[in-house]
């Protein structure tokens, strides 16, 4: 199955690289890369443009995030994925952190629109269940089939680290950290 993993690189002037790496099995078909902006709005619209415009597109069978926010507070929207690209969405990460996201949202937002707004974007990634010793959200898979992509990885999917590293080498000139 093909999946594009997608993870973000440290803000640099306000602006973030995000880097998806599609692969089949252990081969490393392709790289995507777009931008968003920090804490901003706009990375589940610039996640899909860059899907659509991408050579890629037929033959992506999931979308793999690393959880469900990018540069910093840029969170996205896994509903208006699954429904725009027609894709199942999953995002994963190593600990639970849905309150401290939205306590991160209610400090740093003073529009009550826009705290509304990315809520719901967290609502729409579902609940967090558990495989695997990590956590995930999933939208347009069955549960029982989110748990098996995830007993694939038998842990933290390498497709993942391998976007959180290219992203965080494009941002520091070097790979820095761990997914």
């Amino acid at each position: 199955m093909r999946i594009l993993a997608m993870d973000d690189s440290p803000a640099s002037n306000g602006r973030v690289t995000c880097v998806g790496v599609l692969s089949n099995g252990n081969n490393i078909e392709g790289v995507l890369i777009f931008h968003i902006k920090k804490d901003g709005s706009n990375a589940t619209r610039q996640l899909i443009r860059s899907v659509k415009q991408s050579r890629f597109r037929s033959v992506i069978k999931l979308i793999l995030t690393h959880g469900t926010t990018f540069g910093g507070l840029n969170i996205l929207d896994p509903q208006a994925i699954e429904k725009e690209l027609n894709i199942p969405w999953m995002g994963v990460v190593r600990k639970k952190s849905k309150g401290t996201i939205q306590k991160a949202i209610h400090a740093a937002h003073k529009s009550q629109r826009l705290i509304r707004r990315k809520r719901l974007f967290l609502e729409n990634a579902g609940p967090i269940l558990e495989e695997c010793g990590m956590f995930f959200h999933f939208r347009g898979l069955r549960e029982h089939e989110a748990r098996a992509v995830m007993k694939q990885f038998r842990g933290f999917p390498n497709e993942l680290r391998l976007a959180h590293l290219i992203a965080s080498a494009l941002s520091r000139g070097e790979s820095y950290g761990r997914a």
